[in-house]
């Protein structure tokens, strides 16, 4: 029998040092928070908050079965979760070396990558953990096909040069069967329910200077030998319905940037949100395919999908501050989202970072 963990929210956490200088005349304390808010911007509210200057937030994984939890992975460890009713931290598997998690769609598995090169699969429960797929390069982009029986993943070479090696590929979580849907090294991908097709984005160029080296979006059908250049561009993926890709005109991070929508011929195309701040994470595209959830360091913004009005649904600094001692500074970002299985709640993070004039 096959038990979750209800009513946890699950984040990833890592150790570390701290974020970097800060004014040396000032003291500083950190919080990390996790919040919600309603899709249409209503009902922001805290649901949990952490006091650990040594832990920075990594990456919210998905919501397990159950009573919708939240999945946080923590780095080399395992995973957390929070527990909204209770506002505390539980420890949901413990697993040494492992990252990439990503859950099932029935919420009761979760693959993740150890030591790099190894996929695995394990029950939420912990009762079953077992190796999928061992291979000598680099294992990452794990997400789950809709239908629970098999897990996607990029083949990552380490050297611009064996760009080749590289690739997407799923493989069955039942039988361990592999099988190679493209030929290159990928920086993103999503792929069709019914597999016919995948999109994904690559880097072209032949040079290995720079980490942001401009990205081009291909669709590969797998009845066809060849991928087809959809546009330059990056972070892409299908809508629910198959019918149309969403893109970032530029790589995350870099700003201006422009979100597109696009049939599957790569003809017709048109922007549907410009970002002035650099765009942080894939978008977010809920279950029915009306709207598009959009983060940047700062904000977060719903986007219509169909007249592409825009609708601001938090920003960073109109969160109430946790710590109401006096600061002299005080920055804030907005980390990963995630949207409830119903679509009923968004969840994110908001690391905040207070500074105060020294004692005495």
């Amino acid at each position: 029998m096959r038990t979750a963990v209800a009513g946890a929210l699950i984040f990833s956490l890592a150790a570390c040092d701290g974020w970097g200088a800060y004014p040396p005349e000032a003291s500083s304390w950190e919080t990390f928070e996790l919040w919600s808010v309603r899709p249409d911007g209503s009902d922001r509210h805290r649901v949990f908050a952490d006091f650990n200057a040594r832990r920075s937030v990594v990456e919210l994984v998905g919501t397990s079965g159950g009573s919708d939890p939240v999945f946080v992975s923590l780095s080399n460890q395992g995973l957390l979760g929070v527990r909204p009713s209770e506002q505390r931290l539980v420890e949901v598997l413990a697993l040494e070396g492992a990252a990439s998690f990503t859950i099932s769609p029935d919420g009761f598995s979760v693959a993740f990558v150890r030591n790099q090169n190894e996929l695995w699969l394990a029950s939420i429960d912990g009762s079953e953990i077992r190796p999928l797929v061992r291979d000598s390069v680099w294992l990452n982009q794990l997400r789950w096909l809709p239908d629970g029986r098999s897990v996607a993943y990029a083949r990552t070479p380490p050297f611009i040069t064996n760009r080749k090696q590289g690739g997407v590929w799923i493989v069955g979580v039942d039988d361990s069967s592999s099988k190679r849907l493209t030929h290159t090294a990928t920086i993103g991908f999503d792929i069709l329910a019914d597999r016919s097709a995948v999109v994904f984005a690559a880097d072209t160029t032949t040079t290995t200077s720079g980490w942001q080296r401009p990205t081009n979006v291909f669709l590969q059908r797998t009845d066809e030998p060849e991928p087809v250049v959809l546009a330059p561009g990056g972070a892409p993926q299908f809508t629910p319905d198959g019918r149309q890709i969403i893109f970032l005109a530029k790589s995350l991070g870099r700003s201006p940037i422009v979100v597109h929508v696009s049939d599957l011929t790569g003809f017709n195309q048109r922007p549907i949100l410009t970002a002035s701040r650099p765009i942080r994470q894939v978008p977010v595209i809920t279950s029915d395919g009306r709207s598009l959830i959009v983060r940047t360091l700062d904000k977060i913004i719903g986007v219509d999908l169909s007249s592409g009005e825009s609708t601001l649904l938090s920003r960073s600094e109109d969160h109430e501050k946790f710590d109401d001692r006096e600061w002299t500074g005080f920055m804030a970002t907005i980390g990963d989202l995630i949207l409830a299985r119903d679509d009923s709640q968004i969840y994110y993070f908001l690391t905040s970072r207070f500074y105060y004039e020294p004692r005495g």
